[in-house]
């Protein structure tokens, strides 16, 4: 009988530990969850940071991306529009990634909304709005409906 008892307690102690072990498990991964936020938004930060620095460090660039940013060339004709095209491709490469983030939970709400009230500025120019209306096929598809919801609201 003593033996039954030993072997229950056993049996009682061994599952308290495996719950334990399933606990710790699921703070791990929550703790891990957190650390992979963090690590996403200082990778994008670092990638806008690194965008505003090309344009705010180098005259042309600056040049280039605050005349036509007012829509002062025109596509096709001036030579400077090319160079002001990537800079917002590259602009909204950036945007979509965040906005995949966001989807995926790794953007808090109130955090994705104070970003998207720059995009929603920044689209209302006419040079960023010709290159979304240029290029917009190239982006997924609820990246596209939430840019166009934004310019909708104008």
């Amino acid at each position: 009988m003593n033996l039954d008892k030993f072997n229950k307690w056993l049996t009682l102690l061994a599952n308290l530990g495996v719950l334990a072990g399933i606990i710790f498990l699921g703070m791990e991964l929550r703790q891990n969850s957190r650390m992979m936020q963090a690590q996403t938004r200082d990778a994008l930060t670092g990638r806008l940071s690194g965008f505003f620095m090309d344009v705010g460090s180098n005259e042309y660039a600056s040049d280039v991306f605050f005349r036509g940013r007012r829509g002062e060339f025109e596509p096709g004709i001036d030579p400077e529009w090319d160079p002001f095209m990537f800079l917002v491709l590259s602009n909204l490469q950036l945007w979509e990634n965040e906005w995949y983030q966001y989807q995926a939970g790794l953007f808090g709400e109130d955090e994705f909304k104070a970003r998207s009230v720059t995009w929603g500025s920044l689209m209302r120019r006419p040079g960023y709005r010709q290159t979304w209306e240029r290029t917009n096929a190239g982006y997924v598809q609820g990246f596209r409906d939430y840019i166009d919801s934004m310019l909708d609201n104008d």
